[in-house]
């Protein structure tokens, strides 16, 4: 190897040692972590090849019409677009559970900044159950409360 190509091998070599961890990509493998607005926890994980959101789970807490309520959702297997955008929501719509109608739904969205260190999103949750059998007429409803999740 020739004086050049040697200078040239050590020079990418020094700038692959030296370059600054914090402009480094982290894996796409790599979970995020962080809060809501209303201080509730998020866990999010993204796959290997940073296609989908693997896994995501958000806590909440909500004052309903008929008391305090607090539990977590979960979504699974969310696609991620091409401007690094995703969303997921359901919606049961009204059931019979028993002599009571139920109704639940949820949703979770969120953007990756470039460098995939950073989501930042919204989730909401609302529930219904009436029960005129039982007394049971309740309505809760998070509306919908940002959040932000590092790596």
């Amino acid at each position: 190897m020739g004086r050049i190509g040697f200078t040239v091998v050590a020079a990418v070599v020094a700038a692959a040692t030296l370059a600054s961890p914090a402009l480094a990509r982290p894996a796409t493998d790599v979970t995020f972590g962080g809060k809501t607005s209303a201080k509730w926890p998020v866990m999010l994980q993204l796959s290997r090849d940073g296609r989908q959101v693997a896994y995501a789970v958000a806590a909440w807490s909500v004052k309903c019409s008929d008391g305090p309520l607090a539990s977590s959702e979960e979504f699974t297997q969310i696609p991620v677009s091409s401007r690094r955008k995703f969303s997921r929501s359901y919606d049961t719509g009204n059931f019979q559970d028993g002599t009571a109608t139920v109704r639940y739904a949820a949703s979770l969205t969120g953007k990756i900044n470039k460098r995939h260190s950073r989501i930042t999103g919204t989730v909401r949750v609302m529930l219904t159950d009436k029960d005129p059998t039982n007394g049971v007429d309740e309505t809760c409803d998070t509306g919908t409360v940002k959040y932000v999740a590092i790596n």
